[in-house]
């Protein structure tokens, strides 16, 4: 639905460069230089200003872009929903590690069993990534924690996941009110940096004075079920949300460690594109997934 013209600047604000932009594009570099001076004509300003070598979006441009991904991301999603007017459905959603490996698996298998005209197609992606994808259209929804530009995205809250210490079944932690101190005996294995879980957990033990330096060792790992195989094994403990430990728990591979006066969780909820013109299927599939959680809880 968009001109033309802006398919070459989205293109030329993602690769900073026209020779990049025209090979991408299959156009000659000169065509790519005369759809942008047509668009700088429109909107009488400079939209990208060299930085030494560099390409560089202006003020003006930097708001032409923002407004362009998002035309360009309600584009994709009308044309599927038109084209899918008379036959099946699909959602395109994102959400990060423990919201899509852990709590919405069940959940989008409830609502498939009941209704298969609708279908859905779930990645689970970094949250920074989730965003961009938002913006690019390439999502319609995204279920994740932490901030977001409001300017960009309105959020609802879905949940929210309480960070448990847990420990192996051999482990003398186990089954006993601990000081977070004696934890500190312990070697820590955690997520790498940035991951909801360990962000969590670092903020808590900022809000307290401590930091995960002070633990006899901390061991990065990339996989949540690697973690908890390395803590059964009683290599070592881990903090994790609830969803991600509770069969484990209940089978007795796990075993939870009740922390003096240690409490923290992280709320998690739907993000999507702000003032979209399909909030309305948005909400739809949020109140169902919603109802679904409940359910299941």
């Amino acid at each position: 639905m968009l001109d033309f013209r802006y398919d070459t600047f989205l293109e030329l604000c993602k690769t900073k460069s026209y020779t990049k932009a025209a090979k991408n594009l299959h156009v000659s570099q000169p065509t790519v230089s005369q759809h942008i001076h047509y668009l700088e004509d429109v909107y009488k300003g400079k939209l990208f200003l060299y930085d030494g070598k560099t390409l560089a979006l202006t003020k003006r441009g930097e708001q032409l872009r923002r407004y362009t991904q998002k035309i360009a991301a309600e584009s994709r999603f009308i044309q599927q929903r038109v084209l899918a007017a008379d036959g099946p459905f699909q959602i395109f959603l994102g959400a990060t590690c423990t919201m899509g490996e852990f709590v919405l698996p069940p959940i989008l298998g409830r609502c498939m069993a009941e209704d298969e005209a609708v279908g859905f197609s779930m990645t689970v992606e970094y949250k920074d990534v989730l965003l961009q994808q938002l913006l690019d259209g390439d999502i319609l929804l995204a279920y994740l924690d932490g901030d977001f530009d409001p300017d960009l995205y309105t959020g609802r809250f879905f949940t929210r996941e309480r960070l448990l210490p847990v420990c192996g079944p051999g482990s003398p932690l186990g089954g006993r009110k601990v000081a977070m101190e004696e934890l500190f005996s312990q070697k820590l294995i955690l997520r790498e940096v940035e991951i909801d879980n360990r962000t969590c957990l670092e903020n808590a033990l900022k809000e307290r004075g401590l930091s995960v330096s002070q633990f006899a060792g901390v061991q990065e790992i990339c996989n949540i079920n690697a973690i908890k195989h390395l803590v059964e094994e009683n290599i070592g403990i881990t903090f994790l949300y609830e969803s991600t430990v509770r069969r484990e728990l209940e089978a007795g591979l796990l075993r939870p460690v009740e922390v003096e006066g240690f409490s923290a969780g992280q709320d998690f909820n739907l993000v999507y594109l702000r003032d979209t013109l399909h909030e309305d299927l948005i909400l739809s599939v949020f109140e169902r997934h919603k109802e679904k959680l409940l359910q299941g809880k």
